[in-house]
């Protein structure tokens, strides 16, 4: 061996340990390393970089040596025009050979005042695909020698196979992690069944479903695990082995036996017979929609027949030939028809404000409102209209800003809330009123007390909720389950909130927070959004 040039046999040689250490390796970064410093050395370079075409991307310097990464990073554009495939027509050198290539790279080196005289370039192919390309550069006299390119081609090319392994592991662990990613933060449940019809995996959604630990799950038998029954208790069958997609629904069976949430389970066959992946929705809250509008529709029938019954039967007494009724029974009748009839007209508002509201025709007009001066004349109306009830009203503080608002939208909030009141706390008992200014928050918050039976903690969630009624005894009174619905809405699109606080037996406070505002904010115009009613 020279002193500037490997010999042949020690070319072999040092090619063949090359190969098995980069075979040993399959981390890209540590790959391109390995390439990297063994041709410099091998070259006797003084530096050089490697570039590969990455997805969605163009040619990238990823690794140097002898020089700084953004140094390098200037060749990128003259690298975007090597071609993506090996060259195999005429006469013409392949592109790494031209002489033109190498002035413009030699070019570039000046420009960023690098020393170097000679260069170097030798492509990285994979089954004729240019993958990338290695650059190497010398500062002294000694131009690289034609041995020396065979001898970086035989290189290359083992190199290249390495670089392309590295990459392809590398882009199996993004898709590992990418994967892992999904399962984890996805709300369906997931689980992966190999060909011994075992489980592989479940992600965090199906062991909360499940009650399974992500741990233990790991070779246990997927019908242990996925046991479904039918609304009899009935156990479904596990569907068979090697059988296309099946879709089933039930309950599922939680690891300590107890019944769980009603779910749909979608077993698709993997290829090859591998096994299957079964994915697990909850369905719970689509059917107890569906319960919600069933009772909603029961209800509603009872809610429109009750005061047309009341109103028919009073016209077609006071109308009836054979009796002679005085002024005061005539005007008595008239008032409950007159009472039964506004009673309709508040039913069909909610339930065309309801469906304006799904459609996004609700608006509001907002304006400047004083809440300390507007509340109490509202409550003073509705005070005349209820005499069962007593009412008072309380401002808690000096000075109130106004606040941007519908009035006649956010009547109907506070009518709902002091009807609510009304509705379900005993004749001659308490509702009150209370407004009050939070200056850290920039809120006003007016709340409304009842003394009535108050609300489950399990209800108070799901209140504000389309067609939602409290189960219990306080259930069995007149409404649609639309009138929270329209609060929560009306006040939200004021850029408000809404929420409930009670306990059993000491009555229920509903309270609103609407944002302050100035007293010259112009007025304006917006559109109530729908609300997602599963929230």
């Amino acid at each position: 061996m020279s002193g500037t040039e490997l010999a042949p046999f020690g070319a072999h040689e040092y090619l063949l340990a090359l190969s098995r250490a980069l075979s040993r390796n399959l981390d890209l970064g540590t790959v391109l390393h390995i390439v990297l410093e063994e041709a410099v050395v091998l070259l006797q370079a003084d530096a050089g970089f490697v570039a590969l075409r990455l997805p969605r991307t163009n040619m990238r310097v990823v690794a140097t040596t002898g020089l700084p990464l953004e140094t390098a990073r200037a060749f990128e554009p003259l690298l975007n025009s090597i071609p993506q495939h090996s060259e195999t027509a005429d006469d013409t050198p392949p592109w790494w050979k031209q002489p033109a290539l190498q002035r413009a790279l030699l070019r570039i080196a000046r420009r960023q005042q690098l020393p170097f005289t000679h260069i170097i370039a030798m492509p990285l192919e994979v089954d004729g695909d240019v993958i990338g390309a290695l650059i190497a550069f010398r500062s002294s006299e000694r131009a690289f020698t034609r041995y020396e390119e065979r001898l970086l081609s035989g290189f290359a090319d083992q190199a290249s196979i390495a670089i392309r392994n590295a990459m392809l592991v590398r882009q199996l662990v993004q898709e590992r992690e990418r994967l892992a990613a999904v399962l984890a933060n996805s709300a369906d449940g997931v689980a992966l069944i190999n060909a011994e019809r075992r489980i592989e995996l479940i992600n965090p959604a199906l062991a909360r479903l499940s009650g399974w630990n992500l741990d233990d799950v790991v070779g246990q038998p997927f019908e242990h695990v996925l046991r479904l029954e039918n609304e009899a208790g009935v156990r479904l069958p596990a569907p068979a082995p090697h059988s296309d997609l099946v879709r089933q629904e039930g309950y599922l069976i939680r690891r300590n036996g107890t019944r769980g949430p009603y779910v749909s389970v979608v077993y698709t066959p993997l290829a090859q017979g591998r096994g299957m992946v079964a994915s697990v929705h909850d369905l719970s809250e689509r059917r107890a929609l569906e319960a919600s509008q069933r009772a909603f529709i029961a209800g509603i029938s009872h809610e429109l027949k009750t005061p047309l019954a009341i109103i028919i039967g009073y016209a077609e007494t006071l109308l009836r030939d054979d009796v002679q009724w005085d002024e005061a029974t005539w005007r008595e009748g008239l008032h409950v028809i007159l009472d039964e009839a506004q009673h309709l007209t508040r039913l069909v508002d909610n339930l065309l404000d309801a469906a304006r509201l799904e459609a996004g025709g609700l608006q509001l007009h907002l304006e400047p409102v004083q809440l300390d001066e507007w509340l109490p004349r509202v409550l003073s109306e509705f005070a005349r209209a209820h005499p069962s009830h007593h009412f008072d009203i309380a401002l808690d503080g000096a000075a109130f800003p106004p606040v941007m608002a519908d009035t006649g939208r956010l009547r109907q909030v506070v009518h709902n809330l002091l009807s609510n009141a009304v509705k379900y706390a005993p004749a001659d008992t308490r509702v009150s009123l209370r407004l009050t200014y939070d200056d850290a928050r920039g809120e006003l918050i007016f709340c409304v007390s009842d003394e009535g039976p108050g609300i489950p903690l399990e209800e108070q969630e799901r209140i504000f909720r389309r067609f939602h009624r409290v189960e219990g005894e306080a259930s069995r009174t007149e409404g649609a389950g639309l009138g929270l619905y329209m609060a929560r809405a009306i006040v939200e699109a004021h850029g408000g909130r809404i929420w409930v606080e009670s306990e059993p037996n000491r009555g229920a406070t509903f309270c609103v927070a609407l944002p302050a505002a100035d007293d010259n904010a112009p007025k304006r115009t917006i559109r109530i959004r729908p609300i997602d009613t599963t929230e």
